[in-house]
C-alpha cells in the first residue's frame, strides 16, 4: 500500500493563502518600524518641487542637496552608498559615492543608499526612495514656498535604507 499524501481541502487552503498575505504585509511594516526604532536620525535639506497631484492629493516632491553628487563614476541603475557627516545642524556628502557599504563606512559617520537615476559626466543624480513626501489637505503649496529653508528629519537604518520621520518647516 502506498502511504497517502497530505490533502488539504479548500477551505483550509483559502485560510493559507489569507495568512500568508496577512504575514507578509505585517513583516514589511514591522521592517519599516523597526529600521524607524533602532536607526540613525539626520536632517536632511531639501528643496521642494510640484506640490499636487490630482489622483494622489497633496504632496510634496523632495529633491535633497545630497540628490546630485559630483565623482560619480557608477552607471544609471547602479545602487551607491553615499558617505554622510554632519555641518552645521544638516547631514551633507563628506565624499564621492561608493559602491560598496564597507567602502562608504569608512568615509562618513553614516552611511546612505540610492540608485543613481541620471549621470552627466563626473556628476550623477541619485534616488533614495524618500522623494515624496504626503502632506494635509491645502497645505502642499504653503510647503513649496518654504523653499530653500526645508528640511527632512530621515532615519537611516543599519543598512543604508531611509525612512522619513518628520517634515521641518522653518
Amino acid at each position: 500500500m502506498r502511504p497517502s499524501l497530505l490533502r488539504i481541502g479548500p477551505a483550509t487552503a483559502f485560510w493559507v493563502v489569507v495568512a500568508l498575505q496577512v504575514l507578509g504585509v505585517l513583516s514589511f511594516a514591522a521592517v519599516k518600524e523597526i529600521g524607524l526604532r533602532t536607526g540613525r536620525e539626520v536632517v536632511l535639506a531639501t528643496v521642494p518641487v510640484d506640490p499636487r497631484d490630482l489622483f494622489r492629493g497633496d504632496y510634496v516632491v523632495l529633491r535633497y542637496e545630497v540628490t546630485r553628487l559630483e565623482n560619480c563614476f557608477l552607471g544609471v541603475g547602479s545602487a551607491v552608498y553615499v558617505p554622510l557627516r554632519e555641518r552645521d545642524g544638516t547631514w551633507v556628502a563628506s565624499g564621492p559615492p561608493a559602491d560598496s557599504f564597507e567602502e562608504a563606512v569608512v568615509r562618513g559617520d553614516v552611511v546612505l543608499k540610492g540608485l543613481i537615476s541620471q549621470r552627466a559626466r563626473s556628476s550623477c543624480d541619485v534616488t533614495y526612495g524618500i522623494e515624496s513626501y504626503f502632506v494635509p489637505e491645502g497645505t502642499g503649496r504653503s510647503i513649496e514656498q518654504a523653499r530653500g529653508k526645508l528640511k527632512m528629519r530621515v532615519v537611516i537604518d543599519g543598512l543604508g535604507n531611509a525612512t522619513i520621520k518628520e517634515l521641518l518647516l522653518p
